[in-house]
């Protein structure tokens, strides 16, 4: 997780210092990257504990298309409750309104609209039929592996006054070595809190690498890791300063114990999982740190 490491001491010491949304300045780096080898391990943070099934829960609610912060709950995953249901407040306690709470389009409580999922799996065609981007991609994956074009995008700004927030990861694109029977990813995030967001972003996809190689047949490898803007808020410095200071230890290998036999789709598999049907062998890791977070919602 070096990589990780150095894209936050880059933020934080070549960075460019700014004011934003939330009132707490953050120190940002433009276009950067984080490059995993899966052969090495699980790449999960070990210089603190990081939530991790938290984070599957939310990528297996992503591929099930969920659009109600209740669904992600029931996997564990508590991140997308304020954003359905509640306004903000910024750093100086005044309350910032949740324009999604007025929005015609929200269904009530625990709502969040048309969020990422929902994105990948429905779009409608020319003819009025739904298009599954991600079942195509998984589709590709299988038939037509050598394709350039295994992507899968949430960026539909004509739908973001459908949803209750913007995605953060916009793209991802599969890229397959027959020859090697090696599977990688990239993916691209538009925005990224380095101390708070990016060790469940980075969960989440190398989680996805490992599930859509171990159901398609192939050996997962790199998963690497664009971010549009990489920044860490000033008040999650110290605690991001004494995180770089830590040396990594060994990552640990995902088990996967409900494996796939073929019964369903990939697809159907990839949605049934829950995050207790994983476990990180050998995770160990630091002490943990905390920073706050940013309090503004919207």
């Amino acid at each position: 997780m070096k990589s990780y490491l150095e894209l936050m001491k880059r933020a934080i010491e070549q960075g460019s210092v700014r004011d934003n949304r939330t009132g707490v300045p953050d120190s940002f780096v433009p276009g950067d990257m984080m490059k995993f080898d899966l052969a090495e391990g699980f790449p999960i943070m070990t210089t603190r504990k990081a939530a991790w099934k938290s984070a599957i829960g939310e990528m297996i609610a992503f591929i099930g298309a969920k659009t109600n912060a209740a669904d992600f709950r029931a996997l564990k995953c508590k991140f997308w409750d304020d954003n359905a249901n509640k306004d903000g407040v910024d750093y100086a306690g005044n309350t910032v309104k949740n324009v999604w709470l007025t929005n015609p389009h929200r269904k009530g409580e625990d709502d969040l609209g048309e969020v990422y999922g929902h994105i990948w799996r429905h779009q409608t065609k020319d003819d009025g039929t739904n298009f599954d981007q991600f079942a195509d991609a998984i589709r590709q994956i299988q038939e037509t592996p050598n394709s350039r074009r295994i992507v899968v995008s949430g960026w539909m700004p004509h739908q973001f006054n459908r949803m209750a927030l913007p995605p953060c990861h916009v793209l991802h694109q599969w890229i397959v070595d027959v020859k090697k029977k090696e599977l990688h990813l990239n993916m691209f995030i538009r925005s990224n809190d380095l101390f708070l967001g990016a060790p469940a972003n980075i969960v989440e996809y190398a989680w996805l690498l490992e599930v859509v190689a171990h159901a398609t047949g192939y050996k997962p490898r790199w998963f690497t890791y664009f971010v549009g803007d990489a920044h860490c808020y000033a008040d999650a410095v110290p605690a991001a300063l004494e995180q770089i200071k830590r040396e990594p230890l060994p990552l640990p290998k995902l088990k996967i114990l409900k494996p796939y036999d073929g019964t369903l789709s990939v697809v159907e598999w990839l949605e049934n999982l829950h995050p207790d049907d994983f476990e990180l062998d050998g995770y160990i890791h630091h002490p943990p740190l905390t920073a706050p977070m940013p309090k503004m919602a919207v």
